[in-house]
């Protein structure tokens, strides 16, 4: 129901948009004029009101980011192809090459793949055995193929401009903050740290493992200089995420340690976390029983994980997991290079 309401929503934007762009073009009986305005809060002006830019992107900042961030991406690669040009034009190997020609033999100097590294991927990736075949393995060796020469082509530019450096006046969108509170959410690290984690989660959504593992690496990496706190989001077409939330809380009862260590069980092995599964695993990590069984039966967080849910909604929480580092938005479980970068700036501050 959640995705359903959202892709509706993005439909309906989609065809405002289109109506309004069939308004260009000096049709007179368009009801939308653009006018050329300074940069304000005030985005526009209906029936005599203003609307401000607030307004105009509350519950779509998420989504506007993400968009400004691939035409960065697209900027920056263009970027790199520009100087990258510049550079092969002053370097007297680069006068009889094509540019093709000049990053193979000058820039990349026949970099391949080691069989070593293409086994290395499929580990970490956990491709099952039974995938494995010489077509399969060809594909893994050109896509680190391309990684390997993206990198040498970055190192190759830095280096060259390391005594001459570029000036650069087009920056990266900034992410969108929102003031969010711990509250009463479990969490682990630093009572005190300058870098705080909220993390909007669903026990049983594949992805939110993934984000629990790359918490884990935080964890390792930050220790005390980052606080987590764990927040429900349970999606309505998980049938076993809001009891599974509320197991968390009723762990939470009896202990935060008991929390974390419900946490990490019911992520461990989300294919058991209907009721008897959420029991046996209170059960392992040592909960009393009684205790734990009245207060899954009862429903004696079911307003709290409601209340959790309804919180996401407003500070714009469209699927799981969604992050906000010190306030700042990160949707989906990004790379470990994403939050480090930004917990870094952080603790920078």
């Amino acid at each position: 129901m959640m995705k359903e309401n959202v892709v509706r929503k993005m439909t309906m934007l989609l065809s405002l948009s289109f109506l309004l762009s069939g308004c260009l073009g000096g049709k007179k009986s368009c009801p939308i004029v653009y006018e050329k305005k300074e940069k304000s809060e005030v985005v526009a002006k209906v029936l005599g009101q203003d609307i401000t830019y607030a307004e105009l992107i509350k519950g779509i900042e998420g989504e506007i980011f993400e968009a400004e961030e691939k035409v960065h991406q697209l900027k920056e690669a263009q970027f790199k192809m520009i100087v990258l040009k510049k550079l092969r034009e002053q370097d007297p190997k680069g006068k009889d090459l094509t540019e093709e020609e000049f990053i193979d033999k000058v820039v990349i100097k026949g970099l391949t793949p080691k069989e070593s590294d293409i086994e290395k991927f499929i580990v970490e990736k956990n491709i099952p055995k039974e995938h494995v075949n010489a077509d399969l393995k060809e594909r893994v060796k050109a896509f680190l193929l391309n990684e390997m020469k993206r990198d040498a082509i970055d190192d190759w530019i830095n280096k060259k401009l390391e005594s001459n450096p570029a000036s650069v006046y087009f920056y990266p969108p900034e992410r969108p903050t929102f003031d969010i509170k711990v509250g009463d959410a479990p969490t682990y690290g630093g009572e005190n740290a300058k870098v705080t984690i909220v993390e909007f989660s669903d026990f049983q959504c594949p992805f939110c493992a993934k984000g629990k593992a790359l918490l884990d690496q935080i964890k390792k990496e930050y220790g005390s200089k980052v606080k987590i706190a764990f927040k429900n989001f349970p999606l309505s077409f998980h049938k076993d995420a809001h009891n599974a939330a509320q197991a968390g809380l009723c762990a939470k009862d009896q202990g935060i340690n008991f929390f974390w260590k419900m946490h990490d069980e019911m992520f461990e092995d989300q294919q058991n976390i209907a009721i008897s599964g959420l029991e046996e695993k209170a059960k392992k990590i040592g909960l009393k029983m009684d205790q734990f069984k009245e207060c899954l039966s009862t429903q004696k967080h079911k307003a709290s994980v409601d209340a959790q849910f309804q919180e996401g909604l407003e500070v714009g929480v469209k699927s799981t997991p969604t992050f906000f580092v010190n306030g700042k938005l990160i949707m989906g479980a990004a790379s470990m290079e994403v939050f480090s970068e930004l917990i870094d700036q952080e603790l920078e501050k």
